[in-house]
């Protein structure tokens, strides 16, 4: 009897070890798995966004060759925000056709918890009803949209790629406002202290900054040149990058509302804003007849077409990133891949575009990515 207590008690150890052993070998096959998820996501995003800022800077800045003769600079940027709303709700509508389930956004697990009597069951389908239904959410973030993206494009008639970029790095300022503003959120003293050190790098590398992007003419803007309005061309780029920075802040601190109170899909809300913001723009195009001579402009240069397609397509493809990597990943290691990419975006423009960049305006970029870098680990800590 002893023997036979012995020979099952070595065959439950050796049953363990191999028990351990293969969950050992699952853990490790999930975890590379996880890891090549991970790479796929950055790469994604990478890829994605920046050739997004690649083309946005070729298209805005540059000349196309037409057939009928001439060159000629891109007629409408509120036909290139369109295109960009048309494609994102294509996106968006074969999103939700495919999955017909809502999944209540990723965004929500750190907003604010609403009283359950006053939120909204979620709309699982997308519907057009439903749509309307939501109107006051989709409709102040879609015109909010439609007016930063309108301002992010035109600034760089103004002001150089690398300025909008670094720029808009100091989002922290609006977003802070805007979450006093509209949810009375707080924020603490180091929050304050981080965004008046961004601000003062943005100024810095500004005041350093060499080169200018050509205007439409071809010709170099220089600080000396006026806009229509009378103002120096630098200072108009920057008002549009204001506006751009508070507009879409205040985008996203709606959205976020949104979220709270009716439990929005994240497709659901991306349909709705992109359809209101696609309209609006429609609204625009069409009765000054930019809709027709920008059709006319890309009949004429098939180079054009490309690249508002690419762009366009860019933009889709990157938001469809942005959510499965919140989603499996958080937005800790989302921020991480962003940050990375504003500053490939930068070298991208220096390399690409002609774009000269003084020490002084190195060690600015320098010191605004390494605090959004110090943010980004204080929140993964």
């Amino acid at each position: 009897m002893s023997e036979m207590r012995r020979r099952i008690s070595i065959a439950e150890r050796q049953e363990s070890g191999d028990g351990g052993s293969s969950a050992s070998g699952q853990g490790g096959q999930e975890g590379y798995s996880n890891g090549m998820l991970q790479l796929g996501c950055a790469l994604g995003l990478q890829l994605a966004y920046v050739s997004w800022g690649v083309l946005q800077e070729r298209i805005m800045t540059g000349t196309y060759d037409l057939s009928t003769g001439g060159e000629a600079s891109f007629p409408s940027v509120t036909f290139l925000v369109f295109s960009n709303r048309f494609f994102a709700v294509l996106t968006a509508a074969v999103v939700l056709l495919l999955t017909r389930t809502a999944t209540p956004s990723e965004m929500a697990h750190h907003l604010p918890e609403e009283d359950p009597a006053q939120t909204e069951a979620p709309e699982s389908k997308g519907s057009l009803m439903s749509l309307l239904r939501y109107a006051t959410v989709f409709a102040p973030a879609s015109l909010s949209n439609v007016i930063s993206s309108w301002c992010q494009y035109s600034a760089l008639h103004y002001v150089t790629f690398p300025t909008q970029v670094l720029f808009k790095s100091n989002k922290i300022v609006p977003t802070m406002l805007m979450g006093r503003l509209l949810r009375s959120k707080k924020y603490p003293w180091r929050d304050y202290a981080e965004a008046l050190l961004i601000s003062l790098c943005v100024a810095t590398f500004m005041l350093q900054e060499k080169s200018r992007p050509a205007g439409k003419d071809g010709a170099s803007v220089d600080d000396d040149d006026y806009d229509a309005s009378g103002l120096p061309k630098p200072v108009v780029g920057v008002l549009m990058l204001v506006a751009y920075l508070s507009f879409d802040s205040f985008t996203s601190q709606w959205q976020s509302l949104g979220f709270a109170r009716y439990k929005l899909s994240q497709y659901t809300m991306m349909l709705g804003i992109n359809l209101f913001s696609m309209a609006s723009t429609l609204s625009k195009i069409v009765p000054t007849g930019e809709l027709s001579k920008t059709f006319a402009f890309l009949v004429a240069s098939p180079e054009a077409r490309m690249h508002v397609l690419l762009f366009s397509l860019c933009g889709c493809v990157g938001q469809l990133f942005i959510f499965y990597t919140i989603k499996k990943f958080g937005a800790v290691f989302f921020s991480l891949i962003m940050t990375t990419r504003q500053m490939l975006s930068m070298i991208m423009s220096c390399v690409l575009f002609g774009h000269s960049l003084n020490s002084v305006s190195i060690l600015a970029s320098v010191v605004v990515f390494s605090v959004l870098a110090a943010r980004i680990w204080r929140r993964y800590r």
